[in-house]
């Protein structure tokens, strides 16, 4: 399983990464602290399983990459969008 993980929290990417490579076998994750820095590292999305993004990367848009990301037709895993936003209104 492949997975990827889009956060430019150092802190919190190296954990996920962590507790994913002790539950499980057989796994391969790949930390990307941008969305640029992602695109310039993989150009081909089909042999990701799992795409974990922060819904806020500073100076980009994440909304325009995943609509991209799932309007690719070589990309079949699953995308889980992560916040820590707590908003009151």
């Amino acid at each position: 399983m492949k997975i990827v993980i889009l956060d430019d929290h150092v802190l919190f990417t190296d954990g996920i990464c962590n507790i994913l490579k002790n539950s499980f076998t057989d796994i391969k994750v790949s930390k990307y602290n941008s969305i640029s820095y992602l695109q310039n590292n993989i150009t081909d999305y089909s042999d990701i399983d799992l795409l974990i993004s922060d819904i806020e990367l500073p100076n980009e848009n994440i909304f325009d990459f995943l609509t991209g990301i799932k309007s690719n037709k070589t990309f079949k895993g699953k995308i889980l969008v992560i916040s820590m936003h707590n908003k009151l209104s």
